[in-house]
């Protein structure tokens, strides 16, 4: 689970240092990578997020059978256990609400990159490539952002629900 995390955030990082990348003069920005690669990263952190979504669905999944056997019937900790369930349910969701808006984003800006009657001026252009605007490239930073925020709360959650079955099961070995 870590280190599908971790490929999260630093397949995060790299597809924002695409987007953030300064030159040497002052006020004057590189152009985008081609929607190519625009499309190749959103892909890859779509399928990095999707795994770690899997991954907490099965934990999820995994909760369900701490059962009141196995929590030495106390409803206290039966209760947690379903809180903290629904908890990595609902932030598994807000993972995948994010990757639709990622989505949404990456086809906005790689459909304005590969527009085949772009016509932009001369002024406009570096490199023979577009420079996207601020609004498309703010809603698409959003967007991944939005992906790594979403992943990490996820990450939390199930760092606590490990926690919770680890104290579980050391409970129950102790009491049987």
């Amino acid at each position: 689970m870590q280190s599908h995390n971790l490929l999260v955030r630093d397949t995060v990082e790299e597809f924002l240092g695409f987007l953030r990348t300064r030159t040497s003069s002052v006020g004057q920005r590189p152009p985008l990578p081609t929607a190519g690669v625009i499309i190749a990263h959103a892909k890859f952190l779509l399928r990095c997020a999707s795994q770690l979504v899997n991954l907490a669905a099965n934990l999820a999944a995994a909760l369900k059978d701490v059962g009141p056997d196995a929590a030495n019937d106390d409803h206290l900790c039966v209760i947690d256990t379903e809180r903290l369930q629904a908890s990595i349910e609902s932030a598994g969701d807000a993972v995948c609400e994010a990757l639709k808006g990622l989505i949404s984003q990456t086809k906005e800006v790689a459909g304005h990159l590969s527009a085949p009657g772009l016509d932009l001026s001369p002024s406009t252009k570096c490199s023979v490539r577009p420079i996207i605007s601020g609004p498309e490239l703010e809603r698409l930073v959003g967007a991944i952002s939005r992906v790594a925020s979403t992943a990490s709360d996820l990450k939390q959650l199930v760092v606590s629900a490990s926690h919770a079955v680890s104290e579980n099961r050391s409970s129950s070995s102790m009491n049987s």
